[in-house]
């Protein structure tokens, strides 16, 4: 099911769409010449996937660590900055970015699995967002996703990861439920699949996500759509893992706040909760 608006024709373009609630689609930026569409966010369709290495609940089982851990306390620090430039007020769910502060998205369609059709997601219009939960001590998300209606996949990145998975997903989840999979250790963090099913009535967007995570770092790889699977993102996120932490490193420090949301350009700013467009 998609959660795109339906095509308009003629007449003046319709307001940027406001977060009214912690996780709400943003609209996404349009690349010249193309209509503004509204792709699912990790964190704004569904939910945002955020653990530790101490994971109450889930038994963590071995897995394939070949190739030794990945260093990701840089990482983990870029990522931190970039969030906490958005200097997001504590009422205000989500800032829509001018443009997504780390390289290298378009470039995951040649990795993707061949099960998922991510060269046409690859096409697609690129959105990106600092996002974060209602609660204080959850650490704020970048999410970059891209693609036009179906299908589209995506990166989510935060900095210091909680401990308890299973509380947080719940404070997350929005008209949706998640079903994990057994968790698998892996270049030295743990990694998470997990698929959303959306309420009854809901029009909210399943999700297939795959969460790698260690105590500095998470990174997930979602997507939704044709050939979304468990099975496509952990392949994926297995083959770039290396890639996304290096991008993530590379990463602006200050992000850019879209104008229309409320925010401050460049330096970053704080968007008011009442904003409409």
């Amino acid at each position: 099911m998609s959660n795109l608006p339906p095509p308009s024709f003629g007449g003046p373009p319709e307001p940027a769409e406001q977060p009214t609630v912690a996780f709400t689609p943003l609209p996404p930026i349009a690349k010249p010449g193309k209509a503004k569409l509204k792709l699912p966010l990790l964190i704004g369709a569904a939910v945002v996937v955020i653990a530790a290495l101490a994971v109450g609940g889930i038994v963590v089982f071995g897995g394939d660590d070949r190739g030794g851990n990945i260093a990701t306390k840089r990482a983990s620090g870029v990522v931190e900055d970039a969030t906490n430039s958005a200097r997001l007020a504590r009422d205000v769910p989500a800032v829509l970015l001018r443009n997504c502060p780390f390289d290298g998205l378009e470039d995951l369609a040649a990795k993707a699995p061949k099960e998922f059709d991510a060269a046409a997601a690859a096409e697609g219009d690129v959105q990106a967002a600092v996002t974060q939960t209602s609660e204080r001590d959850d650490p704020e998300l970048i999410q970059c996703v891209i693609g036009s209606d179906d299908p589209t996949y995506g990166v989510a990145a935060g900095a210091l990861p909680p401990t308890d998975i299973q509380a947080f997903i719940s404070r997350t989840l929005t008209e949706a439920t998640a079903k994990f999979q057994d968790t698998e250790r892996f270049r030295g963090g743990t990694l998470l699949p997990f698929c959303t099913k959306p309420d009854d009535g809901s029009d909210r967007t399943p999700i297939c996500s795959t969460a790698w995570y260690d105590s500095q770092l998470l990174v997930a790889i979602f997507t939704t759509g044709r050939g979304s699977s468990t099975d496509v993102t952990t392949a994926w996120l297995k083959t770039e893992l290396p890639t996304l932490v290096t991008d993530l490193e590379q990463a602006e420090t200050k992000v850019k706040i879209d104008d229309s949301t409320g925010g401050t350009s460049d330096t970053g700013g704080t968007a008011p909760s009442d904003t409409t467009g």
